[in-house]
């Protein structure tokens, strides 16, 4: 097995080697999580996006998209940040993501 952080190398690279072919994947997951996004009024696509998950009171991923050049990254400042105070957490006030964001799912 390959964890995402060595598997995804950047926009559309990965650590596949010629000939190699995905046959698995693992998800763990989450005791909660939080998604929001950022629409495009015309098509209603997301422009940018994050996705906030805890696995743990410490462990928690922040994953963002379209706000960089890189395509999807992880925020861990704002891991670190949420493992410290988990009650800024999406899970915790799924209100506060929606007014940002417009949506949260």
């Amino acid at each position: 097995m390959v964890p995402a952080d060595d598997f995804f190398r950047g926009l559309y690279t990965t650590a596949l080697e010629e000939g190699e072919i995905v046959t698995r994947i693992v998800f763990a997951i989450p005791a909660g999580a939080g998604y929001a996004k950022f629409r495009n009024p015309a098509s209603r696509y997301a422009m940018a996006a994050s996705f906030v998950a805890r696995h743990a009171p410490a462990e928690v991923r922040v994953a963002i998209t379209g706000a960089g050049n890189g395509g999807v990254f992880r925020w861990r400042e704002a891991e670190a940040a949420l493992a410290r105070d988990p009650s800024a957490a999406p899970w915790s006030c799924p209100e506060a993501g929606a007014a940002v964001a417009g949506t949260v799912w």
